[in-house]
């Protein structure tokens, strides 16, 4: 039987309009506002093998994203 693990990613819109990843399993993310945009964060999520599960909106300008990988 597959173990999963998972990983909570929270996204937050900037001032400037672009959408950055905030917090990761609940650990914020220090100069998230000047660290990558959310679409390259998500692409190397995935070259680390995590994949998307759903996508939620958690509040105005605030996104969550759920990702599961097999455990190793």
């Amino acid at each position: 039987m597959t173990k999963w693990e998972y990983l909570l990613l929270i996204s937050k819109i900037t001032v400037g309009g672009d959408e950055k990843p905030w917090i990761i399993n609940g650990h914020g993310l220090r100069g998230w506002d000047k660290g990558p945009d959310l679409l390259d964060y998500i692409n190397q999520l995935g070259d680390e093998g995590w994949e998307l599960v759903t996508e939620y909106k958690e509040a105005v300008g605030v996104r969550g994203y759920w990702f599961k990988r097999p455990k190793s």
